[in-house]
């Protein structure tokens, strides 16, 4: 008898065990249920944050787009600017010996080849003339031009206007 209240003993315990076990597959099995819904939300979030990344990364690409094309049509037009004053600065760098020599005698600089000096003056065409107001006015155009003397550069030049 003693045997059989053992092996009942041992049911029991096999009977309890089984519940146990029952009870967390159970408990797993919703859990599991549990985490596949959340994995279904979170993938669907996945796929909606990586829609909104790539909207984001198309609109930011356009504005480095539009902002490049800016800059380089400003950096056009600067170079434009630059090359326009690189090309005066050449011509007014242009010096012959010929010029050389007029410029340390009297004559005037306007005839110096390469050189771009004003030769005459039309009072009309500047702010505050008096011309066609009964008077006449006389202005003096003097341009300055300082020549390196052994390379015949151009090292500096002044326009005045006297009137």
């Amino acid at each position: 008898m003693s045997s059989l209240y053992l092996k009942e003993a041992e049911l029991q315990y096999c009977h309890s065990h089984l519940s146990e076990c029952e009870f967390t597959l159970e408990s797993q099995s919703k859990e599991l249920a549990m985490l596949r819904v959340e994995q279904e939300n979170m993938r669907a979030e996945l796929v909606e944050a990586r829609a909104e990344l790539e909207q984001l990364l198309e609109r930011w690409l356009e504005e480095k787009r539009e902002e490049a094309k800016r800059m380089n049509q400003h950096n056009d037009a600067q170079q434009r600017r630059w090359q326009s004053f690189t090309n005066r600065l050449a011509r007014l760098q242009q010096c012959t010996p010929e010029c050389c020599s007029l410029a340390k005698t009297d004559t005037p600089v306007s005839t110096c080849a390469g050189v771009d000096a004003p030769l005459g003056y039309t009072p009309s065409s500047h702010p505050g003339s008096t011309q066609g107001v009964g008077s006449s006015a006389e202005v003096v155009i003097v341009v300055l031009y300082a020549f390196e003397s052994q390379t015949c550069e151009v090292l500096e030049h002044k326009v005045i206007i006297l009137r």
